[in-house]
């Protein structure tokens, strides 16, 4: 084979290898990428999130609390559908680690949907919910 010849084979293999391996590798630090949150001081009353923050990617924002000892979930279940948890594990009261295809517990393993719902025991019960409503672009929280 002509060493030209060679030597340009080598070098396109290379790229079209490269190019591969980059396709496989951002969809899976995209999906490693943080989660939005926003922080607040509110002991009671309303929280509100701008529905702007929802993506099609990132259907999950969390509301840290600095009066609470526990952060909030807001989650978008549909267009203008919208549940917001307490991120406590109903098992034995540990906060729980959120990711984008729901929440898990470390302590005891459990871990649960993003409506809420005990997806793996050892908890029982649904996360606790806290009242939301969409108000033109913003989501409220009660607290």
């Amino acid at each position: 084979m002509n060493p030209e010849r060679r030597a340009f084979l080598k070098k396109a293999c290379g790229t079209c290898a490269a190019l591969l391996t980059l396709g496989a590798i951002v969809p899976a630090v995209q999906s490693c990428a943080p989660l939005m949150s926003i922080r607040t001081d509110v002991k009671s009353g309303d929280v509100q999130v701008s529905k702007l923050l929802f993506t099609a990617e990132n259907k999950l924002v969390l509301i840290r609390n600095g009066s609470s000892e526990f952060d909030i979930a807001v989650v978008q279940l549909a267009e203008n559908s919208f549940k917001a948890f307490e991120m406590q594990c109903s098992h034995q009261a540990n906060p729980l680690v959120a990711t984008r295809t729901g929440f898990f517990c470390n302590a005891h393993g459990s871990s649960f949907t993003l409506e809420g719902k005990v997806k793996n025991p050892p908890a029982t019960a649904s996360l606790r919910e806290y009242p939301c409503r969409l108000d033109a672009d913003l989501v409220t929280v009660t607290l």
